[in-house]
């Protein structure tokens, strides 16, 4: 027996039970999508824009041991330029990618972070003394046999991603963090203001 098109012989479709279950579920589906608004909200509105300068004043200063590669700006999922800057380097077959974007305002600059992590890094106590947001990864393996190391922060309308990679052998930790220590000093300095 079909009850389509047939509520008196086969009853309500929508009983008082499953009236108050949908809409329970409606309501913590909505607490949830509100609870991370008021929270995205929160992380937007208390970040403050950083001195204007042109995104290759952050680049980090890495010394001689390394030899600059290539510098570029960065494109967009479209492939068009971005404002920012990308610098590669190379030491050997070991390189370091270093790419900053300068977005339109703090906020989006916070979205663009919060939405574009895929290095699943830990939030840095006591790092970014004046960033907004910083976290580390090591995103291939676990330390200490980690040959990928990812760097991200934020500094107001500005966000800087560093790559360490070795395709020989394992980066060494204090290595890595102490070049993501220069950047935020880096940025420190040239955003101080």
């Amino acid at each position: 027996m079909s009850c389509r098109g047939a509520v008196e012989r086969c009853g309500p479709i929508l009983t008082p039970g499953r009236f108050a279950r949908a809409v329970f579920v409606v309501a913590l589906v909505l607490a949830y999508l509100g609870a991370n608004a008021i929270g995205v909200y929160r992380s937007v509105t208390h970040v403050r824009e950083r001195p204007d300068v042109p995104a290759a004043e952050l680049l980090l200063d890495v010394g001689p041991r390394w030899t600059l590669v290539g510098l570029l700006p960065p494109l967009d999922e479209r492939g068009r330029p971005r404002p920012g800057v990308v610098a590669g380097w190379a030491d050997g077959p070991d390189r370091l990618v270093h790419t900053v974007l300068k977005h339109v305002s703090p906020a989006r600059a916070e979205l663009a972070h919060v939405l574009a992590r895929p290095s699943r890094g830990e939030a840095v106590a006591g790092w970014g003394r004046g960033g907004d947001r910083a976290s580390v990864a090591c995103v291939d393996r676990t330390p200490p046999d980690c040959r990928v190391w990812v760097y991200e922060t934020r500094y107001g309308q500005y966000t800087e991603r560093l790559l360490r990679s070795s395709p020989d052998g394992p980066v060494e930790e204090g290595e890595f963090l102490a070049l993501a220590r220069e950047v935020d000093v880096r940025a420190e300095y040239v955003l101080r203001g």
